[in-house]
């Protein structure tokens, strides 16, 4: 599976061609990913990637109006000092040209992935399975797909970014059991099987279409819990 680090960009070997040879290959696999249903790691990923190469951007337009040149001239029109072009060998301008090339591919294949993500969502069904707790600490997920039911714990937790201050929030999951299941499942009867004392919270995703669980339907059933929440 072709994969981009979170450093590919200042990587070796920092070569134009390179550089877009690396996008292509991994826009081309999200794609391959994407048509057959499966929406992560790639969907978020690619929308972190965009966000740092933005910043990146931004940050290169900073440095190139921070570095100090020898005086040139003055602009009085526009009440400015011009200062001498810093001399990097064409090292920003090849920057800035796979910054171009990586921003615009990553877009176009985030909104890929995004429309074939709605199209999962309509596929979906999400329902509370009896009677919901105010208190949101935890509880369980049912996901039924092709007559087999899949049980699941899950809690919250916070999550620290390293060398940052921010936190945010996150679910984990605890695999329980899967059930073959009939045509009219009892899931009130399977929650009261699986969850303990304080596990009233309990939600249903439910499918008639093939949806990879992994890649898919556990993850969105992990961002619909998020939602929740907020």
């Amino acid at each position: 599976m072709s994969r981009l680090s979170n450093d590919w960009l200042i990587e070796p070997v920092f070569d134009y061609e390179y550089k877009t040879y690396q996008i292509l290959a991994y826009t081309s696999q999200a794609k391959k990913w994407f048509k057959k249903s499966m929406l992560f790691p790639y969907l978020p990923e690619i929308q972190s990637h965009i966000r740092r190469l933005s910043i990146y951007k931004q940050s290169v337009l900073h440095l190139e109006n921070e570095l100090r040149t020898d005086l040139i001239g003055v602009d009085f029109n526009q009440l400015k000092l011009i200062r001498e072009r810093l001399s990097d060998d064409g090292v920003m301008e090849t920057v800035n040209d796979v910054l171009e090339f990586a921003l615009e591919n990553l877009s176009l294949t985030y909104q890929s992935g995004l429309s074939e993500k709605e199209s999962l969502l309509e596929q979906i069904s999400i329902s509370p399975v009896g009677i919901l707790s105010p208190e949101k600490s935890g509880g369980l997920i049912l996901l039924n797909n092709s007559g087999k039911t899949r049980i699941y714990k899950y809690s919250y937790r916070f999550v620290r970014r390293p060398y940052e201050s921010d936190s945010y929030k996150d679910v984990i999951t605890e695999f329980l059991d899967e059930r073959t299941t009939g045509r009219f499942p009892n899931f009130g009867e399977m929650k009261m099987q699986y969850r303990k004392k304080n596990e009233i919270n309990t939600y249903l995703f439910e499918t008639e279409t093939e949806i990879p669980v992994f890649e898919t339907l556990l993850p969105v059933a992990k961002e619909f819990l998020l939602q929740k929440e907020t």
